[in-house]
């Protein structure tokens, strides 16, 4: 915690070890809303090797995908089930962005990775898709 001057309830803010870790260490400046992003993925990592500034933006694209059992299995590929179908979308500064319907689901993460990559660069998530190199 930091101590924001007053007395009482309110007087330190909270700020995450790791936003502590990069300001000292030069990574972020002090008095910025840059956040920081722990490039592995592991929050409990808090080496400065691990730790880059990013934008909102980078953050997430750097999120893997929340598990939510077989069916959706890969970042940016859902079915819809009137066009039995699967949809690749992908977020973008705060828009999504249709990528197009594929007869399955591996073909649609392939043009999440490909739109990913392009977009987001080394923040890129990439889905895992057997049988193909990143």
């Amino acid at each position: 915690k930091i101590h924001q001057g007053g007395r009482g309830a309110g007087a330190y803010k909270h700020v995450p070890m790791h936003r502590v870790i990069a300001i000292k260490h030069g990574i972020i400046p002090d008095d910025t809303k840059v956040l920081v992003d722990h490039e592995d993925r592991n929050k409990l990592n808090n080496q400065t090797s691990n730790l880059r500034p990013a934008n909102r933006s980078q953050n997430g694209a750097n999120r893997p995908k929340p598990d939510t059992g077989a069916l959706g299995s890969y970042k940016g590929v859902s079915f819809d089930q009137g066009k039995q179908r699967y949809r690749a979308t992908i977020k973008v500064n705060y828009r999504r962005i249709h990528l197009g319907w594929f007869k399955n689901a591996r073909d649609a993460a392939l043009a999440y990775n490909e739109a990913a990559t392009d977009n987001f660069g080394e923040f890129a998530m990439l889905n895992e898709i057997a049988g193909h190199e990143q």
